[in-house]
C-alpha cells in the first residue's frame, strides 16, 4: 500500500510539474476598433504561466480613418477553460496604453503649415477569447474586450492565428 500511494504521488507531481511549463505562442492579428471605426493589424504574444494562467502582449495599429491612427499597447491575463483538446475559452482583464496621432494643415497666405499631435491614454481591458488548436504548432482565436478609456471606451474585436513554439 505504501509503494502505491508513493507512486501514486510521484504520477501527481510529475503531471503538476508538467502543467507549470510554459506554452510561448507568437503571431499575428486583425483587429477593429467601434471607436473610429478603423480596421487594423497587430502581433502578439502568449506565454502560459500555469496550466489554466496566461499573460498576453499585443501591439495593435488602427488605419487611419477621419485622419486619426492609433497605436495600442496591451498586457492582458487570461484564465483558460479547455473544453476538449481542441478549444480554450478564457475571460481576460488587463491594462492598455493608447496613443492618438493626427495633423492639422493650414495655410498662412500661401505658405502651408502641418501640425502633427499625439495624445495618450491608459485604460484597463475586460472581455474574452476563445482559441481553437489545430494541430501542434497552430492556434486560431478570435477575440472581444471593452477598453475603459473615458469619453474614447470603445469595444476591441480581433482574430488571430498563433504559431506555438
Amino acid at each position: 500500500m505504501k509503494k502505491f500511494l508513493l507512486l501514486l504521488l510521484l504520477a501527481v507531481t510529475t503531471m503538476a510539474a508538467k502543467a507549470d511549463i510554459g506554452e510561448f505562442a507568437l503571431g499575428g492579428q486583425a483587429v477593429y476598433g467601434t471607436n473610429n471605426k478603423a480596421p487594423g493589424i497587430g502581433l502578439h504574444m502568449k506565454y502560459n504561466l500555469r496550466y489554466h494562467w496566461r499573460v498576453n502582449w499585443a501591439i495593435n495599429y488602427n488605419f487611419k480613418k477621419n485622419g486619426i491612427q492609433s497605436l495600442d499597447g496591451c498586457n492582458d491575463f487570461n484564465y483558460l477553460f479547455y473544453i476538449g483538446d481542441k478549444v480554450r475559452v478564457y475571460p481576460l482583464a488587463g491594462l492598455l496604453l493608447r496613443v492618438w496621432f493626427w495633423q492639422d494643415q493650414y495655410y498662412v497666405a500661401t505658405e502651408k503649415y502641418v501640425d502633427r499631435e499625439a495624445e495618450g491614454r491608459f485604460g484597463v481591458n475586460g472581455g474574452g477569447g476563445i482559441d481553437y488548436v489545430i494541430n501542434d504548432h497552430f492556434i486560431v482565436n478570435a477575440e472581444s474586450k471593452y477598453q475603459f478609456l473615458n469619453e474614447d471606451s470603445q469595444v476591441h474585436f480581433s482574430i488571430g492565428v498563433s504559431y506555438l513554439f
